[in-house]
């Protein structure tokens, strides 16, 4: 059974310090020393990516991005496949994905890791929405299936 990581967040009291703490951790690379960037809701702008399939782009990285999706009852996210990980948690809701033939159930709770290049799809069977958060790596803006 995989094991749940965590890691310790730096915090610094000032902006001096965090300059100092990036400088020192990007070394001689010569790297701009990067602040962390805060991204209201109230920022992010919701799509309806395919009927009854909403998605807000949330924070967008270098490494990997942050999307909200809202699934209406009998929507479904139709087959598709990506050069990204996908990593998902469910807050509300139970769906139901197909990949590679094999049928997850996934509801409340429940956290999933897509590897990139698998093919797969979600539907929500339920009466009620499904909501929940996935995080690409690499970062990924607009799905390839959204049109």
């Amino acid at each position: 059974m995989p094991l749940c990581r965590g890691r310790t967040v730096l915090n610094p009291p000032t902006a001096d310090a965090a300059d100092d703490y990036w400088n020192k951790r990007l070394g001689a690379t010569g790297a701009t020393p990067r602040r962390m960037e805060e991204v209201p809701q109230a920022a992010c702008e919701t799509v309806e990516a395919v009927d009854g399939v909403h998605l807000t782009q949330l924070a967008v990285g270098e490494e990997m991005s942050v999307q909200q999706f809202h699934i209406e009852p009998g929507a479904a996210v139709p087959e598709h496949s990506h050069h990204h990980e996908q990593v998902g948690y469910v807050a509300k809701g139970t769906f139901t994905f197909h990949v590679n033939g094999e049928e997850y159930v996934i509801g409340p709770g429940d956290s999933y890791v897509i590897p990139s290049e698998e093919p797969h799809e979600a539907r929500n069977d339920g009466e009620e929405p499904v909501s929940g958060i996935d995080v690409f790596s690499p970062p990924r803006t607009d799905p390839d299936w959204q049109d």
